[in-house]
């Protein structure tokens, strides 16, 4: 079928919207898509994606060809094969295909063959090639068709001090004993995202999101203020980024503020916890908490999540033994958590379930831009550069300075910043844009506290521009057997001379996963009802507590238990994915633009019956659904039925025990998967797509109207 090869632009197409981000969802062409040719009418089925592996997408369609004049009997069914290499923009949700190569082209047994002419190949190259295509990440997600191979983190999963209490309190987490310094006339603890200081008469302040603590000494007792703190302690608070505070007054009794110098974590009740039933009633839920804590009926045992991690006590009480639990060995009632309603979130951390397989889809997803040679940077120390060994390897990487710098023999020096990578021959720079990672700083062991810089890569590069890109794991953000975790858990200790460089905490914040926005921290150094404490973005402070990817704070979680199928605020989204590139000098990365021209489809005539849309399996057989849910198969020029794919009930999940851990994190390994029977690929490429419609919905639905967390 070669006329068809021309309409490898329309790969990208499966996700494309005719307008721009504001009508999106409500664009999207219908499927399948007429293209009219000279000799007659190409028609596209909706692409099936395959495989994600960096900015490199594969996929397969079904295509036909319906020669002029003739009619339905002698259309021509074929399936094509092909590869795109995107430019991807995760802030908008939006990818560009820009080069494309059709693989493999599949006519089945018995079809005739298509008129090959040269006029009908350069209609379609005219119709497609010059046309800008766009694809909508959430729908590329969703209906990808391979799960990522299993790229399983060395992250560690011993778990924090859990701290337990059923009134008011904060977490103040500190990295290691207290470390004050002289700032702006006050003495700031530096070690903290909180803010903590002592003004000129030594009276501490400590800085929530919503008011102000005070007390005599850093340990306590701590009160609520009768009046607002000396104007250098709020102006010192206004410069490190805390934003403008208020007085509550009123307040019978000051929370208790817990001081920690260790991970550590604060699950919070209001009063003495109680557990409402879930689903079938095989779980129970707190109830008057927004800390996810479960109990299974069955055993008693009592489930806490944390950071996308399991872990699993006889009882809630403080002081008691927390035990990890790999994902995959959660009791098998965490299987038939609901879908729908304020529990479905957690069915992201459950593996097997479809929510887990897209957060750890979304995860594989790349940032892509194109920087330009001519881009250098500049690295600051605090004083002269100090190195320590990354374990296993030939290179060392600085400690007294906020870039991850790295010496490599020879020497050289590279430095990973804001998604790109750059090289030169003096660690202060100026450092120009790196064609490609040395083999030494790929893979980083997560005891580096740089590891993150693993997941910046360099794709392509030529005498003018570099094509970059980095995945989520550069933010922190990972996956353990097949579930999205945050942070490497490991307590990485900063910096704090002159200047102070901290380095990226798991703990501490309640960090959250939203299905629909991603990773988000319900508080930033201080944990409570009584809100949380901001993090400087400016100032004397480089923000790497909660953000390893750059100078940046995750966004809070909003409701801690969103309704499923309801989405959070536009604005919370694009915050959860930090567009670095636009730090960079002179980089470009795609986006949606309104006046790009837009391929242009053969509306059908008013009152035509709709046609179904086809599916391909791996093997090149082609389907459609009947009427009465079932499939036929294109068989010697015809449409045979299939036998109905028969359901299997998912296994059981073995009861919680030890299991291996990664020593370090693995390479990726294909995994090559048997082919289903053809009702049952069709049946699967259908419930894929109709699950990328629900995630557009979900995107686009308006926020709710209040709430949506489960306190009472």
């Amino acid at each position: 079928m070669n006329l068809l090869r021309p309409l490898l632009c329309l790969v990208a197409a499966c996700l494309c919207s005719a307008e721009g981000p504001a009508t999106a969802a409500a664009a999207v062409p219908p499927w399948p898509m007429d293209i009219p040719i000279s000799g007659g009418v190409i028609t596209l089925y909706q692409p099936q994606p395959e495989t994600l592996d960096g900015n490199q997408l594969k996929g397969r369609s079904a295509v036909s060809f319906l020669p002029a004049g003739k009619g339905e009997d002698e259309r021509v069914f074929g399936a094509m094969w092909m590869t795109a290499t995107l430019d991807i923009d995760r802030e908008h949700d939006v990818a560009r295909a820009r080069s494309l190569a059709i693989t493999r082209v599949v006519t089945p047994k018995g079809e005739k063959s298509p008129d090959e002419g040269q006029a009908a190949r350069k209609a379609i190259q005219d119709a497609v090639l010059a046309k800008g295509i766009e694809i909508d990440l959430d729908r590329l997600v969703a209906t990808l068709e391979e799960p990522a191979d299993d790229a399983t983190a060395a992250v560690a999963v011993r778990p924090p001090r859990i701290l337990v209490r059923t009134a008011p309190a904060l977490l103040v987490v500190c990295d290691g004993e207290p470390k004050v310094q002289e700032l702006g006339g006050v003495r700031r603890v530096v070690n903290t995202p909180a803010f903590v200081a002592a003004d000129a008469t030594g009276v501490w302040w400590l800085r929530s999101e919503q008011d102000w603590l005070t007390a005599p000494a850093m340990t306590g007792p701590w009160s609520i203020p009768t009046g607002w703190p000396p104007k250098a302690v709020a102006d010192a608070a206004k410069e490190a980024g805390f934003a403008t505070s208020v007085l509550r007054g009123g307040e019978d009794k000051a929370p208790e503020v817990i001081l920690v110098q260790e991970p550590a974590e604060l699950v919070l009740f209001d009063g003495k916890p109680s557990f409402e039933a879930i689903g079938d009633g095989a779980l129970l839920g707190a109830s008057n908490s927004d800390d996810d804590v479960l109990i299974e009926v069955a055993t008693g045992r009592h489930y806490l999540l944390l950071a996308g991690r399991w872990f699993s006590a006889a009882r809630i009480d403080e002081g008691v033994l927390w035990t990890d639990v790999p994902p995959d060995q959660l009791p098998a009632a965490f299987d038939d958590l609901p879908k729908t309603g304020p529990w479905a979130r957690l069915r992201t951390h459950v593996p097997g379930t479809r929510e887990a397989a897209e957060a750890v889809a979304q995860q594989q997803v790349p940032q892509t831009a194109r920087i330009p040679r001519t881009a250098t940077i500049s690295v600051t120390f605090d004083g002269e550069p100090q190195w320590a060994q990354v374990q296993g390897r030939a290179a060392e990487y600085a400690l007294n300075t906020g870039d991850a710098v790295f010496r490599l023999p020879g020497p050289q020096y590279f430095a990973c910043r804001d998604g790109v990578w750059y090289q030169g021959g003096d660690p202060h720079g100026p450092l120009a844009v790196a064609t490609s990672v040395p083999e030494a700083l790929r893979r980083l062991p997560p005891e580096c506290p740089w590891s993150n810089c693993s997941a910046v890569e360099v794709y392509q590069a030529d005498p003018q521009y570099v094509w970059c890109g980095y995945t989520p794991a550069y933010l922190g953000w990972y996956s353990y057997y097949g579930c999205p975790v945050y942070g490497t858990g490991i307590w990485y200790h900063g910096w704090y001379g002159h200047h102070v460089y901290p380095q990226p905490l798991t703990w501490g914040a309640a960090v959250r996963y939203n299905p629909v926005t991603g990773w988000g921290v319900a508080a930033v150094g201080v944990r409570g009802p009584y809100g949380g404490v901001g993090v400087a973005v400016g100032g004397f402070h480089v923000n790497r507590w909660y953000g390893s990817g750059g100078a940046h704070p995750l966004p809070a979680a909003g409701a801690a238990r969103p309704v499923a199928g309801t989405a959070q605020p536009a604005a919370l989204a694009t915050a959860n994915r930090p567009a670095l590139y636009d730090r960079v000098q002179g980089a470009e990365r795609p986006r949606l633009e309104e006046s790009a021209q837009r391929l242009r489809v053969a509306q059908r005539p008013a009152g035509a019956p709709a046609r179904e849309n086809l599916a391909v399996d791996r093997d090149g057989n082609i389907g459609r659904p009947t009427s009465d849910g079932g499939w036929q198969m294109r068989q010697d020029g015809n449409w045979k039925d299939l036998p109905r794919p028969e359901r299997q009930a998912p296994a059981a999940r073995p009861q919680a025990q030890p299991a291996p851990r990664p020593a370090q994190r693995p390479a990726p390994t294909p995994v090559q998967r048997p082919a289903p029977p053809p009702a049952a690929s069709f049946q699967r490429t259908q419930e894929l797509r109709q699950r990328g419609e629900q995630r557009i919905q979900q995107r686009s639905a308006p926020p709710p109207a209040a709430g949506g967390g489960r306190r009472r």
